[in-house]
């Protein structure tokens, strides 16, 4: 779960960026490489086949597409494109609805190993035919290069341990930038959005309000090392800080079991990766 170019330094083209709106992980996207995904992923492509009867194929339009269709395609969000899908289930008690948490997870994780395979292929110098496409309403460049890569896996059975597992790599300029808001920091804006992200669901207020101490947690360690945790029998993500040089890290994920704990994590992580790009183009 390592994208080792990305943490030795090699400057990538930014083919997306993670984010979240409070209702939806938001991953933005050059049009370009928009065009590219469907070209891996639309209809009658083997990738299309492989995915099961539920699957809905993208289009370059725009749209719902996934399993179930629960994600989103759109053109409208400024400048640039934007895949939406859920963060969590309105009601998850609801025992006859169509998505599942898991069509969720599966569908999010399908799209970001697509996107790394296209980073790869930017990796390998390859280029697509939709590079060379344009658009006359979204600005194809990308912004810059690319900070974080992020993968998520989905067990093929519930109840799995370490079912829901995910990693997050840091290029050289994000660790860097981490590493220059100190050690020993909490990160109090995103560990209250995973709260809130955590209970959003749920309508009893006295539920709601039960939240131990550690139960969301992301806190930044030395060289600029991230340590975050859900809640769950340590369900966390982190790596041994020490001196990386000129290099960036990867973090991986233990005992995350479920969807649920998996989204929670990639609340904080859209959080972090948003306040690190923020931050350089700031400074920029």
């Amino acid at each position: 779960m390592t994208f080792h170019s990305v943490v030795m330094g090699k400057k990538l083209p930014e083919v997306y960026h993670f984010g979240y709106n409070g209702t939806h992980f938001q991953i933005l996207i050059p049009f370009m490489y928009w065009v590219q995904f469907v070209n891996l992923t639309g209809k009658e492509t083997q990738y299309a086949s492989d995915q099961g009867q539920a699957y809905v194929p993208p289009s370059v339009l725009g749209g719902s597409f996934g399993q179930h269709g629960c994600a989103r395609f759109s053109k409208t969000l400024g400048r640039s494109a934007v895949i939406e899908v859920p963060a969590f289930l309105e009601n998850p008690d609801d025992e006859n609805q169509i998505v599942g948490m898991r069509d969720l997870g599966h569908t999010l994780s399908s799209i970001l190993f697509i996107l790394q395979h296209i980073l790869h292929d930017a990796d390998e110098g390859k280029k697509d035919v939709a590079e060379q496409e344009s658009s006359p309403v979204l600005d194809t460049k990308p912004a810059g290069s690319q900070l974080f890569v992020l993968e998520t896996i989905v067990a093929r059975e519930p109840g799995q341990f370490h079912g829901a597992g995910l990693g997050l790599s840091l290029s050289p300029v994000a660790r860097k930038y981490l590493e220059s808001l100190g050690k020993g920091v909490d990160l109090d804006g995103a560990m209250e959005s995973m709260k809130e992200h955590f209970f959003m669901p749920y309508a009893d207020e006295k539920f709601r309000n039960r939240a131990w101490h550690g139960d969301f947690v992301i806190r930044l360690r030395e060289y600029g090392v991230l340590h975050l945790n859900t809640r769950g029998n340590c369900a966390c993500m982190g790596t041994e800080p020490k001196d990386f040089g000129d290099r960036g890290y990867s973090l991986l994920s233990h005992n995350v079991d479920t969807v649920a704990q998996q989204f929670n994590l990639l609340v904080g992580i859209a959080n972090v990766w948003q306040m690190v790009r923020g931050g350089l183009r700031a400074q920029s």
